[in-house]
């Protein structure tokens, strides 16, 4: 019993003094252009909605895109 007692002590001792903060270098980078839409048959409900990425520490909000001009391009047979 006293065996099972010192080697659950060393175990709990291992794994608490184990810990580590961990934070990772992450490159600061330009906003990326992300976009996000819907395109049905229903123009009614087609959108397209244009946002630049955020760093990954940043606490503003996406900033949205305005005036840009979106066209679609058949792909394939005419």
């Amino acid at each position: 019993m006293r065996k099972e007692i010192i080697y659950l002590f060393l175990f709990a001792l291992l794994s608490v003094s184990c810990e580590e903060y961990y934070q990772p270098k992450l490159d600061e980078v330009p906003g990326i252009l992300v976009v996000e839409s819907h395109l049905t048959n229903d123009s009614r409900q087609n959108f397209v909605k244009l946002t630049k990425t955020l760093g990954f520490y940043s606490s503003t909000q996406m900033e949205k895109v305005n005036g840009a001009k979106v066209e679609l391009i058949p792909i394939g047979k005419e």
